[in-house]
């Protein structure tokens, strides 16, 4: 999975309805470091402040579409995926809690690797 696909799939725009060139979401990917979850916030805001333009409640017959509630959902979005890289570990890895044992091992693994 690419950096632009894991971001599509956070905002829910695999189809590219949303934002239909992969640039786009390249942008929000650049201008966050290559952060992927502060780049699916930023989508989402943005997601949020273009539909906010058009919230507004729909009846037609006993049918009724209300797309007012669609920013809230957005934003309360991006407040996650924010949260999520802030918990993130450092390099994208949980430390180790290093046991005699497990300095063995790795050195053990990485001799392995190595010959």
């Amino acid at each position: 999975m690419t950096d632009v696909e894991f971001v599509r799939l956070r905002i829910g725009d695999v189809a590219k309805t949303i934002f239909p060139n992969d640039t786009d979401i390249q942008a929000f990917i650049d201008a966050n470091s290559g952060d992927l979850w502060l780049a699916a916030a930023d989508a989402c805001m943005a997601i949020a402040a273009d539909a906010g333009k058009y919230a507004k409640v729909q009846r037609i017959g006993e049918y009724e579409i209300d797309r007012t509630k669609v920013p809230g959902i957005m934003m309360k979005l991006a407040q996650e995926y924010r949260k999520m890289s802030a918990e993130q570990p450092a390099d994208g890895y949980y430390e180790q809690s290093l046991t005699d044992w497990n300095v063995n091992e790795i050195i053990y693994n990485e001799a392995l690797r190595q010959s």
